[in-house]
């Protein structure tokens, strides 16, 4: 993982144009801290493997940042910031999901980048990558501290998540972030 880490980053640190450059620099940050995030989530769990969780959430917006490599040759479709953000969130998913195949990454990865494909909406079954993932990027979200939220999304029931793995997953997330940041620093 720590491969595809430089990879991405040299993707983040290679783009020219400003708005551009600032858009890959915040996919790059949020793709840090939703990988810290996913393999804090995944540690509540023994059948879950941290570092592919780490993996799933780094790779979780590597269609964004392919779209982005190509914003030289379609600058009409990247006049502004809400063309940019229509474009990078309608295609994310399967641009994601098509790099991740020809890669080579296990299923449970591609299906992580995927998640309105493979994210089951009812509280049953053994948790998979999606879920880590999806249940990750709320934690990210959720600026209020109020879990319940989360602690009612069917993927946080499928991982057996409640408000005092929350506490431990808080404390492993900025672990691992301080840890991630550090190595990329």
């Amino acid at each position: 993982s720590t491969a595809v880490a430089l990879v991405i980053r040299q993707l983040a640190d290679a783009q020219g144009q400003a708005h551009i450059k600032k858009s890959v620099r915040e996919i790059w940050s949020r793709s840090v801290c939703l990988s810290s995030m996913s393999h804090a989530v995944a540690g509540q769990r023994d059948e879950l493997n941290e570092e592919t969780a780490f993996m799933c959430g780094l790779l979780h917006d590597v269609g964004k940042l392919y779209v982005l490599g190509k914003a030289n040759n379609f600058p009409g479709l990247f006049a502004n910031e809400a063309s940019l953000a229509h474009v990078l969130n309608e295609w994310n998913q399967q641009i994601g999901k098509c790099i991740v195949e020809a890669w080579g990454f296990p299923e449970e990865v591609v299906e992580s980048v995927v998640p309105d494909e493979f994210l089951v909406a009812h509280g049953q079954g053994s948790p998979k990558m999606v879920d880590v993932v999806h249940v990750a990027g709320v934690m990210l979200d959720n600026k209020d501290g109020d879990w319940t939220e989360v602690l009612a999304l069917p993927a946080s029931q499928r991982l057996g998540i409640n408000d005092k793995s929350i506490e431990a997953i808080q404390a492993d997330y900025q672990e691992k972030l301080i840890t991630v940041q550090q190595s990329f620093a």
